[in-house]
């Protein structure tokens, strides 16, 4: 929480997902599911965000691996990689409002469902940005 410290330089970054729910997981499709780094407009509207925007809005940056449907479970950890590219747009955004949002982006069953992955409130299983950075 907060801007980054003056002069810190990000040098490696993580994001740690655990699974909600795989209630609406279209087990019909391979799944391809990715955790996308959400444009910097939704950062500072978040309050007035629908989820149909959220859903819509592209990626501005994609973190690795992409996963398969059998990686998602209730109560499982996914942890997600930072590359280059995405490490500059987090340092843009710390450095300057202090936030990023982010989306586990896939194929579900039922329209708008993809946040079935999201936080639910749990301590035990919200996310965690990881980040370490020098100045």
């Amino acid at each position: 929480s907060g801007a980054l410290p003056a002069e810190a330089q990000i040098i490696s970054a993580t994001l740690q997902l655990t699974g909600r729910s795989d209630r609406y997981l279209d087990r019909s499709v391979a799944g391809s599911w990715t955790a996308d780094l959400l444009p910097s407009s939704l950062d500072t509207s978040w309050r007035n965000i629908s989820y149909f925007h959220v859903h819509n809005a592209p990626a501005a940056a994609t973190l690795t691996p992409v996963l398969a449907n059998s990686d998602l479970a209730p109560s499982r950890v996914n942890v997600f990689y930072f590359d280059t590219a995405g490490l500059a747009q987090l340092q843009s955004r710390l450095s300057t409002t202090g936030k990023a949002s982010f989306r586990l982006n896939g194929t579900t069953a039922a329209a708008y469902a993809r946040e079935i992955f999201g936080w639910d409130g749990r301590s035990s299983a919200a996310p965690v940005l990881r980040i370490i950075y020098d100045r």
